[in-house]
């Protein structure tokens, strides 16, 4: 995956927005010792971030050929490419970017 000059199109989360993500990504887990307990699954809330956040891409490309936006593609970046996701949840929340 190459994205030497690619643009992203990013919106800005709200602390509501990503406390809904951080609630839709959490699930009851049981273990023998202490008992069912809520835990974050973090692949799940990246997704869950992209889909609120990204709003499109242009010249991200794999293999030399165009790697076009759409939620499927958006999911998978946000599963496999770490430092995708880290870009994006950095961005999304820093409001100051925006101005």
């Amino acid at each position: 995956m190459r994205g030497d000059d690619a643009e992203l199109m990013i919106r800005f989360l709200s602390q509501e927005e990503l406390q809904q993500i951080r609630e839709k990504a959490s699930k009851i887990v049981r273990d023998g010792k202490h008992g069912p307990r809520m835990a974050f699954d973090s692949i799940e809330g990246d997704v869950l971030l992209g889909r609120a956040a990204v709003r499109g891409w242009k010249g991200l490309t794999m293999n030399g050929e165009e790697f076009p936006y759409s939620p499927e593609n958006c999911d998978l970046l946000m599963r496999k490419w770490t430092e995708f996701a880290r870009f994006v949840f950095g961005i999304c929340l820093d409001l100051r970017k925006f101005q």
